[in-house]
C-alpha cells in the first residue's frame, strides 16, 4: 500500500491485496482467491481538534480484479462515502450522510461474502440488525447484495454544556435489482466529554 498527501486535503492511497476467503452464503459455500487492486481517496476538512462542530468527509474507492492475473471472477467494485456537519448558533447540530455502492460482474455468486454490500447496524441503516438488510436468496436468507444505497440526516439540539438530545432518520437497501427500501428513525442522547462523545442512540425500523 501507498498512500500520498495532495492538495486541498486530500490523500490517495494505492494498494494490491490478496484475498482468500471460504464463506456460505445460504446454501451456496463459496471459495475464492482473489488478487485485487485499486485506490482510495478521501477529504476530510475540520475546524477543531476537539469536539467536531463543523467539517465533511469525501470517500472514494475502487478495487478490482481479473482472472488474467489468477483471480477467480472479474468484476470492479466502486463506492462513495459523503459525510457532513454543520453547527448553527452554538446549539443546533445537523449531520448528513450517504453510503453509495456498486459491484460490476456478470453473476453475483462469483463474489465472497465480504465484497457483497450489506445495511443495517449503528453506522448503516439504525433499528436494524447490523447486515441484516440485503438480497436474499430462495430460502429468505440475506446474502448481500450488488448494489448499495443509504442515507442518513441527523438533528441535534445542545440544551446543556455537556449534553445533546438527538432525532434521527436514516433508509436505504442492499441489493441486487429492485430496492426495497428500509427506514429506521429514532433518538439518542449524547455526553460530550474530553475524549469524545459518548453516545446513546434507540432506533426502531419503521
Amino acid at each position: 500500500k501507498r498512500q500520498w498527501l495532495l492538495d486541498d486535503s486530500w490523500t490517495q492511497s494505492i494498494f494490491i491485496r490478496w484475498d482468500r476467503e471460504v464463506s456460505t452464503l445460504g446454501d451456496l459455500p463459496i471459495t475464492t482467491d482473489m488478487y485485487i487492486p485499486g485506490g482510495n481517496w478521501t477529504r476530510l476538512r475540520r475546524q477543531s481538534k476537539g469536539e467536531a462542530n463543523w467539517g465533511d468527509r469525501q470517500t472514494y474507492s475502487v478495487e478490482f480484479s481479473s482472472r488474467d492475473w489468477g483471480s477467480e471472477s472479474d468484476f470492479a467494485r466502486l463506492r462513495v462515502q459523503h459525510r457532513w456537519l454543520r453547527t448553527y448558533r452554538d446549539k443546533h447540530r445537523l449531520f448528513l450522510r450517504s453510503d453509495l455502492g456498486a459491484i460490476i460482474v456478470n453473476d453475483i455468486d462469483d463474489i465472497p461474502a465480504s465484497l457483497r454490500f450489506f445495511a443495517g447496524g449503528d453506522q448503516s441503516i439504525r433499528g436494524f440488525d447490523f447486515n441484516s438488510i440485503g438480497a436474499v436468496d430462495e430460502s429468505n436468507v440475506v446474502i448481500g447484495g450488488r448494489y448499495l444505497a443509504v442515507a442518513g440526516i441527523e438533528y441535534a439540539y445542545q440544551f446543556h454544556h455537556n449534553w445533546r438530545l438527538a432525532l434521527f432518520v436514516d433508509a436505504g437497501s442492499a441489493f441486487d435489482d429492485t430496492a426495497d427500501i428500509k427506514v429506521g428513525t429514532g433518538f439518542g442522547l449524547h455526553r460530550i466529554t474530553p475524549v469524545g462523545t459518548i453516545r446513546i442512540d434507540v432506533g426502531v425500523g419503521v
